[in-house]
């Protein structure tokens, strides 16, 4: 690693792969200094081959790009925890790509936009997939921002009253000590075929058969978002619940 910037050393052990200190505080360390002891089994453990990720202790542009350009992803600290969910394992472990941020910090970053250049980064795709793929990124995280973590319905827009209504309940949501800091996990796994771009929200859920019913009746706006990402993508599915949407896309 270079420069100064932390980063979370990961171990590997017989249970697996996972944060040393997850769910007190990242064990932080540089390249220079590669060997950290793990708290958990007190075993020295040589971290310089390991995956990593960079840690965020305050939500700052430079560097998750860092984290993303440089090493699997970046994950925010709030306090004590790290936000992380259970999916960061299986992607460190498929070399994929990885971001974990509270629900303020990503509606306040253009985490689409990062996150597909950091991918175009890795995998040299075109400008026309990079389009598709930050795009139905961002309609995939406005429903799991939004709808999900926030609990903000989707209601019409349409007049300037509406609108301001709606602002304002974001608002609130963002402002909220709970909805505020809920997780919401972007990661991609690839292959030589196809790119699979995955969104986690700690939502309710939703059910994107009863969704699409109703965005097809007429004068309805709501739930346009699912129809673009399928318009984009060879297609999507949800799982956990309905809190995690995942595209596919052929490279």
């Amino acid at each position: 690693m270079t420069g100064s910037h932390p980063s979370a050393i990961l171990c590997c052990r017989s249970d697996g792969t996972r944060l040393c200190a997850e769910g007190t505080a990242a064990l932080l360390r540089d390249r220079n200094h590669p060997i950290a002891q793990c708290p958990r089994s007190g075993l020295q453990t040589d971290c310089s081959t390991q995956p990593t990720v960079t840690v965020l202790t305050g939500i700052d542009h430079d560097l998750i790009v860092h984290g993303l350009n440089h090493h699997h992803g970046s994950v925010e600290q709030l306090g004590d925890s790290l936000l992380s969910g259970g999916n960061l394992p299986e992607t460190l472990r498929r070399d994929g790509l990885y971001l974990g941020l509270s629900t303020s910090a990503a509606y306040g970053v253009e985490v689409a936009k990062l996150f597909t250049q950091a991918l175009r980064t890795r995998l040299g795709f075109s400008e026309d997939m990079r389009d598709n793929l930050e795009l139905a990124l961002h309609e995939a995280l406005v429903n799991g921002l939004i709808h999900g973590n926030l609990g903000i319905p989707s209601t019409g827009r349409d007049t300037l009253e509406m609108f301001t209504a709606y602002c304002h309940s974001v608002e609130r949501g963002l402002a909220d000590p709970v909805r505020g800091l809920r997780l919401i996990e972007i990661f991609a796994w690839w292959d030589d075929q196809a790119i699979e771009l995955s969104v986690v929200d700690q939502g309710e859920g939703f059910d994107p058969a009863i969704v699409e019913r109703e965005a097809a009746k007429p004068g309805k706006a709501s739930g346009r978002g699912l129809q673009l990402i399928g318009s984009l993508s060879e297609g999507y599915v949800t799982s956990e619940g309905g809190r995690r949407l995942s595209m596919r896309f052929r490279r």
